[in-house]
């Protein structure tokens, strides 16, 4: 059983329509940190950070988000915060006098409540966007101990992308090589802001689309993700950003993609880059009802396809309901590898389901197919390393290596 399994594996790494579901974990090895990691640097960057507003001139924006999570908890993540921004954005949008009162603690903790008005609030909302794009540009090293923390600059980038090189010319040049003109473009959908993906598909000459027109500087065009749309055939993959990405922004009411260090177009409030935060204003739902409509479109296709899932923890909501709901349908004919740690969570759910046997789980003690395993499981006290995007990307280079 322990050959078959490996070989079901490589089989489905072969097959010629695949779903790749990346998150932050995939970009780990790349010098950027997990969620836990970016909220921690945020807040320490921001604690004396003046929020330049004559009406409250001793505010640090790090005292509003302290006292923001005050509110919702002090392990709050930086999404967490945004999402708690954009409520309180709606509320102030909608009052009479557009003012809400919020929390703000000093370093001395006694807790203050003061009143801000919307713009105020937007100015938090998008200083907070600027730091995450700025540390995702350049990349961070997060660790629990400060002074083993490393962070890019722009005259320093530590933020590499050779570990997705490598995966892509895994999945291009050698397991589909010969091939192409007979299996369909590899989708992949991230939830991640970096730019890992697209740079590294580029640097390998893989034609792909993402549903903006233009080079560098480029607008949303949504029609070049429809089928219909010539370009839609000859490109060899498709880059969907669920949750945005650092180059994205608003200009004139249309959706840029732009060159971070270039002066021009010139920002406005709205970096794209974290779909929740925009909830407060429901005529800037685009580009993200699409990009969502894009994933729950591709899980749905009546034809044998396989969604891979590596560094992505389902913390979604969104996405795993997509994911759930595509797996149970009757017709189904979606199978899911999932590149986790630990055998827990939604995974371990599905697995004891109605279909079970379409859910592979390969984590660091060994394989699971539905309710058997593990397979393969390490020698004790060792853990294998292919649940990781770089283990990952070994183990489809050779999986032979884990028998």
């Amino acid at each position: 059983m322990m050959q078959n399994i490996i070989d079901d594996v490589a089989q489905l790494s072969t097959h010629g329509r695949q779903i790749w579901l990346l998150g932050a974990g995939a970009s780990f090895k790349s010098n950027l940190p997990l969620v836990s990691g970016l909220t921690s640097h945020v807040r320490t960057v921001l604690a004396e950070t003046p929020f330049t507003d004559e009406a409250h001139p001793e505010t640090m924006i790090g005292h509003i988000i302290e006292g923001i999570c005050s509110s919702i908890g002090p392990d709050s993540t930086i999404e967490d915060i945004l999402d708690h921004l954009a409520d309180l954005l709606s509320m102030a949008r909608r009052s009479v006098d557009q003012k809400v009162a919020m929390n703000v603690i000093p370093p001395s903790g006694e807790i203050q409540t003061k009143f801000f008005t919307y713009l105020e609030l937007q100015t938090i909302h998008l200083e907070i966007l600027r730091k995450i794009r700025d540390i995702i540009r350049w990349g961070y090293i997060h660790s629990s101990n400060p002074d083993e923390c490393t962070k890019g600059t722009p005259e320093n980038p530590i933020l590499c992308v050779k570990h997705h090189l490598s995966f892509i010319d895994i999945l291009f040049d050698v397991l589909r090589a010969g091939r192409e003109p007979r299996v369909q473009p590899i989708e992949f959908f991230t939830t991640n802001y970096d730019t890992l993906i697209e740079d590294a598909l580029a640097l390998k000459a893989v034609p792909y689309i993402d549903g903006f027109t233009g080079g560098a500087l480029a607008y949303w065009d949504p029609s070049t993700l429809n089928i219909s749309n010539p370009n839609y055939n000859t490109a060899r993959a498709r880059v969907i950003k669920i949750h945005g990405s650092i180059d994205w922004t608003r200009f004139n009411n249309r959706i840029i993609r732009r060159r971070i260090s270039d002066a021009y177009p010139k920002e406005t409030s709205d970096l794209l880059i974290y779909p929740q935060a925009l909830k407060y204003e429901l005529t800037k739902r685009e580009p993200f009802d699409t990009l969502l409509s894009q994933l729950r479109n591709a899980l749905n296709r009546n034809t044998p396809q396989v969604l891979f899932v590596c560094g992505y923890g389902f913390g979604d909501e969104h996405i795993n309901q997509e994911i759930h709901l595509a797996l149970s349908k009757e017709d189904s004919q979606l199978t899911l590898v999932s590149f986790s740690q630990y055998r827990d969570g939604l995974p371990l759910q599905w697995q004891s389901g109605p279909f079970g046997e379409r859910v592979y789980l390969i984590t660091k003690n060994g394989i699971w197919r539905g309710t058997e395993g593990p397979f393969n499981s390490p020698p004790d006290g060792e853990f294998h390393d292919w649940w990781t995007f770089t283990g990952m990307t070994s183990f489809l280079r050779n999986p032979e290596e884990y028998l």
